[in-house]
């Protein structure tokens, strides 16, 4: 502002003194905390003798008036700047507040020897610790003593640049329980390398671990609110031009803290155009800016994942319920990755939603050791399922071979007719070769189950001249009427014992089960495909009634007919063994007229 006061020529000093003090009162009366500037103006009241001296005098006062235009002009240009650069700290900070105090993640920030300067809202409520006593180490008191010598080796060991990742315990306040948390921290030095300052944060994985045997799972926990204190700075920036700065340094902390979390942490509108991310997602992806804007993210998640993703994200901006969804995001180098993303609302006083907060974690590691529990652990449900009908059935079976070798045994050495007891120890030859049948049955299962042998190139030929030498008993009743043709297929990389079992009870079922009234004829036959190779093994025999037996027939010790002796077991390991890797068997069956299987093969790699 700018005071001009006018005197006359004859006033004294004091009268000056006295006319300037008056004008000075009344501004700051009426004009209070304003900076001004005093100007006086003398007037010359001596009479008027000579008039161009008159119009010197005036156009002096001309001239400096209008340098006190320029002044005032130039004066009130910039205090306009100043409000302007106030007002953009004042948003800039409030942004980068609003994007800390509402992303679902806790932080806190330690001095190079680990002592803490800073702890977000949902630590407090965590742990149920003040600001106070979770200053400087006491974040010790709630951190699990089994787990405290590797968090504080960290900050001996750690060079700046470095980020660092591990598990550790923390006491929840609730209700007193030890908790597992996932910690990343990184480091944040100067040019030399040395640490200036630690950044972090802690998750809480404990059922996500528990449920995957601590292996699985990171969960993010909310992170802080720091509204309280931010809006004091905002008061504090009103009232003077200190407390601008002091927002500037919270604004940068701020900013600094949102770009090197080691999450992808990003916020959208309430349409869901994502209108922020920090730099680790541009790092992880090799995108620009421009590219990962607005939908942008869409075009780094798995093809699998897409559709799964965009519902449930729709569907939380639909109803305003949090965003949770595990994807899987593509790497800079084309390597797709797991990651959990969470997303927050923020409403107004009138509970409508003005911003999203999200963030994205790596969990790879510990999805793919999720998933290899689940399939180790079908696997095993699926072999103790087995055992099971095993040991029933091979109690069945086994019992009535057993029985009538007792009655057997005891009809013979009471007979006292040697034709008659010759009959009685035919009858027992017979017990034991079923009995014999059983057992062998019941230990083909166990080794299929069982085995882990490597595997190797496989020539069919080779295989079924050496079946044939094996089966030499049983071929006798065959003659020639087995055929192959292996010219589209020779050779495979399979398990020599799996390929040699699987072609051998083909050939042998269809053995025992030919046609009484015509000759067999078996032809086998192998051929390519994209998936692996097909086996197809076809005879004439006595057929399947498909429609009452086709969904047991690959079940284990189901037998459809008393032509021939048998275990039941031997589709029952063919089909194990081709699933185990991935192949598949089909069987075509018409009764009266033969049966086909088709066998898909998977080579092993």
């Amino acid at each position: 502002m700018l005071l001009i006061i006018t005197i006359q020529e004859g006033d004294t000093r004091d009268s000056r003194g006295r006319i300037a003090a008056e004008g000075v009162r009344r501004v700051n009366a009426d004009l209070p905390d304003t900076r001004w500037w005093l100007i006086f103006l003398v007037m010359n009241t001596h009479s008027i003798q000579d008039t161009t001296g008159l119009q010197e005098e005036s156009r002096l006062l001309k001239q400096k008036i209008s340098e006190y235009e320029a002044l005032i002009a130039t004066l009130s240009e910039q205090a306009a700047q100043e409000k302007s650069a106030h007002e953009l700290a004042i948003e800039e900070a409030l942004r980068f507040r609003q994007l800390l105090d509402n992303i679902p993640q806790m932080a806190w920030t330690a001095l190079p020897d680990g002592r803490v300067t800073y702890c977000n809202r949902y630590w407090y409520e965590y742990t149920g610790q003040t600001p106070e006593e979770a200053q400087d180490f006491g974040w010790q008191a709630i951190h699990h003593s089994a787990d405290l010598p590797e968090t504080l080796a960290l900050y001996s060991s750690q060079t700046a640049g470095q980020e660092y990742i591990h598990e550790n315990r923390f006491r929840r306040a609730s209700d007193g329980m030890w908790r597992w948390h996932l910690t990343r921290t990184r480091a944040i030095g100067d040019s030399k390398g040395n640490v200036l300052l630690w950044i972090g944060t802690s998750t809480d994985i404990h059922d996500q671990k528990e449920a995957g045997q601590q292996a699985i799972g990171r969960e993010q926990q909310r992170t802080t609110d720091l509204e309280a204190r931010l809006r004091m700075v905002l008061k504090m920036a009103q009232a003077s031009r200190d407390a601008e700065r002091v927002l500037r340094e919270n604004e940068e902390r701020f900013r600094f803290m949102a770009e090197y979390m080691p999450h992808i942490v990003w916020t959208a509108r309430p349409d869901g155009y994502e209108d922020f991310h920090n730099r680790r997602l541009t790092e992880y992806t090799g995108l620009d800016v421009d590219q990962s804007q607005d939908e942008g993210w869409l075009q780094i998640i798995h093809p699998e994942d897409f559709d799964r993703s965009l519902a449930v994200w729709r569907h939380s901006l639909q109803t305003g319920e949090p965003y949770e969804v595990k994807y899987r995001f593509r790497r800079h180098d084309g390597v797709y990755r797991w990651f959990l993303g969470r997303a927050l609302p923020m409403r107004d006083d009138a509970g409508q939603i003005i911003k999203w907060f999200g963030t994205s974690t790596d969990i790879h590691e510990e999805e793919e050791t999720k998933l290899q529990l689940e399939s180790a652990n079908h696997e095993l449900t699926r072999i103790n399922q087995v055992l099971d009908t095993f040991v029933y059935m091979a109690a069945h079976d086994l019992k009535s071979p057993v029985n009538n070798l007792a009655v057997l045994m005891q009809m013979a050495s009471e007979q006292p007719d040697p034709g008659k007891r010759q009959e009685v120890e035919r009858m027992i030859n017979i017990s034991v070769k079923r009995l014999d049948q059983t057992i062998n049955g019941l230990l083909e299962v166990i080794s299929v189950e069982g085995s882990h042998s490597p595997a190797r190139p496989v020539n069919f030929h080779q295989l079924l001249s050496h079946l044939k030498s094996e089966l030499s008993v049983e071929m006798e009743k065959v003659g020639e009427g087995i055929s192959a043709d292996f010219s589209a297929a020779g050779e495979i990389m399979y398990v020599q014992s799996y390929l040699h079992s699987i072609l051998r009870n083909l050939i042998t079922n269809a053995i025992k089960y030919a046609s009484p009234h015509r000759s067999l004829q078996v032809s086998i036959r192998t051929h390519k495909t994209p998936k692996g190779v097909v086996l197809t093994v076809a005879d004439n025999g006595i057929g399947i009634d498909l429609k009452a037996n086709g969904d047991r027939v690959f079940k284990p010790f189901k037998r459809f007919t008393q032509q021939a002796q048998g275990t039941g077991v031997g589709l029952y390991i063919i089909k194990t063994i081709v699933e185990k890797n991935g192949g598949s068997i089909k069987i075509e069956s018409k009764l009266n007229a033969g049966t086909t299987f088709t066998v898909l093969l998977k080579p092993y790699k």
